[in-house]
């Protein structure tokens, strides 16, 4: 979804943006809360089941779906899977790795991580995104 169809997606389920300085988007409301709860009032509309506190061993794609393997010996079966899983940053909160070891399970390439040499300041909002 490019810019502006964030934008329209987000005007649609009620969050108005304001941008602030540097290009940053913001909600109207000044409370980041809007955002999660039109998300979380939004998945509930489409019936999106979570799961939470299901430490994730294994994710497996078979016959057009996903099959969960929890370490707890729990298994999921789904048609999609979204991982937020983090980085690599905070060890002590989860943030440890482990789910781009099971990204690369299903296939994918995770790229080795480098910090920048240098911060940057970029004017144009469609480069925001590389701004470090």
């Amino acid at each position: 979804m490019d810019f502006d169809g964030t934008i329209n997606f987000f005007l649609r389920l009620g969050v108005f943006p304001k941008e602030e300085t540097e290009g940053r988007m913001y909600p109207y409301s000044e409370q980041a809360s809007s955002v999660l709860d039109c998300l979380r009032l939004e998945a509930e509309r489409l019936k999106i089941e979570f799961k939470t506190d299901f430490d994730v061993k294994e994710v497996k794609y078979k016959g057009g779906g996903f099959s969960v393997l929890s370490y707890k010996g729990e298994t999921l079966s789904c048609d999609r899977v979204i991982m937020a899983c983090g980085g690599c940053a905070s060890p002590d909160l989860g943030s440890n790795s482990s789910g781009f070891k099971l990204l690369e399970g299903l296939g994918h390439t995770v790229s080795p991580f480098s910090l920048p040499l240098f911060s940057s300041n970029l004017r144009e909002i469609f480069l925001k995104p590389f701004q470090v």
